[in-house]
């Protein structure tokens, strides 16, 4: 068992069909665009029920892999725009799902002053504690914003508050998180070395800008795990395969 401060997650709570399914109705009332496949809500909608079967299947399996996000600006009251990532439909439940699982130990840890992003709270909370707080006399009320936090935000500080994965570790959508390091298991490492290789047979009917082109797409879902993750040994390896 966890101790009582870590948070026990893996790729097979996640792929709970019931958890799934909620997150699933929590992302289709809160609408939204497509993503980079182009996938609407209505269009998952359709075939709601088989497109949520394999998506359990493929996380439980570990051979989920989130989309890259589709960028938009959208305009910001001052002038300004503000640059957002649009994940896939299929992402939007899973992350939902992971959320829902957080959810419940992140909210003993919250400050009893915070209303934003919460189960059960928000504006209109916000405001009823406006109104005790002037009912014992404070009249003052100092608004502050952190501008552009979620672009700003060291995300290496995040991941540690999250890293409360069980006394040992826990392996989740191809990674395995142990209380001092991320690292790709070993089928993640396979399998990029595999992709690579594909993309690099001579026998091919394909050219090499393309090649390259596809390479670098794959590659940059990588990304951020290699600023983030213990991968320098995984992606020095690929690197030497992909000279040669």
């Amino acid at each position: 068992m966890p101790h009582k401060n870590q948070l026990a997650i893996s790729s097979n709570h996640v792929a709970e069909l019931d958890l799934l399914q909620l997150a699933w109705k929590m992302v289709r009332s809160s609408g939204g665009g497509a993503g980079r496949d182009e996938q609407t809500i209505d269009d998952f909608k359709i075939q709601q029920e088989k497109f949520i079967a394999t998506m359990s299947d493929n996380i439980a399996k570990g051979r989920y892999r989130f989309t890259r996000l589709r960028s938009a600006a959208i305009p910001k009251p001052n002038g300004e725009k503000r640059m957002l990532g649009i994940p896939t439909v299929k992402d939007r439940i899973v992350m939902q799902a992971i959320r829902l699982m957080l959810e419940t130990d992140c909210e003993k840890k919250m400050h009893d002053s915070c209303h934003a992003n919460r189960p059960g709270r928000g504006a209109e909370t916000a405001m009823e504690a406006m109104a005790d707080a002037m009912g014992r006399g404070l009249c003052f009320v100092a608004e502050t914003d952190i501008r552009k936090f979620f672009d700003t935000v060291r995300h290496s500080t995040v991941l540690d508050r999250l890293r409360w994965v069980g006394p040992k570790y826990a392996e989740f959508l191809g990674f395995r998180f142990q209380p001092d390091r991320i690292s790709p298991t070993a089928d993640n490492s396979n399998r990029l070395h595999e992709e690579i290789r594909h993309w690099c047979a001579k026998d091919e009917d394909i050219s090499w800008p393309e090649r390259i082109d596809r390479i670098n797409g794959f590659m940059r879902s990588f990304a951020w795990y290699d600023q983030r993750a213990d991968c320098g040994r995984m992606l020095w390896n690929l690197d030497h395969f992909v000279r040669e």
